[in-house]
């Protein structure tokens, strides 16, 4: 299994242009990637556009799905969330 930090680094290295996680992830398992990935000027959010909040101590999962660019967020975004909102109903 590959982890979700090599997958946002194929991101920043420009080998993938999205990262896309559609199932439940522990927000510790992404949190590494996510800081390198803002450093370098990219975003993740939620498939609902959501910045993922690390400071909820009680609740360590993101159950809205994942998305991480580089470049052109919005636009993998929209792509992206219609789906996973039609998937989540």
């Amino acid at each position: 299994m590959i982890c979700s930090g090599y997958k946002v680094l194929q991101v920043i290295n420009g080998s993938s242009d999205a990262y896309v996680h559609t199932t439940r992830i522990k927000k510790w398992d992404v949190c590494a990637g996510n800081a390198i990935l803002s450093a370098v000027g990219g975003q993740m959010t939620t498939l609902t556009g959501q910045s993922l909040d690390y400071s909820d101590t009680q609740n360590a999962l993101n159950n809205d799905g994942l998305l991480a660019t580089l470049n052109e967020h919005q636009k993998f975004l929209n792509i992206f969330s219609s789906a996973f909102k039609k998937r989540k109903t």
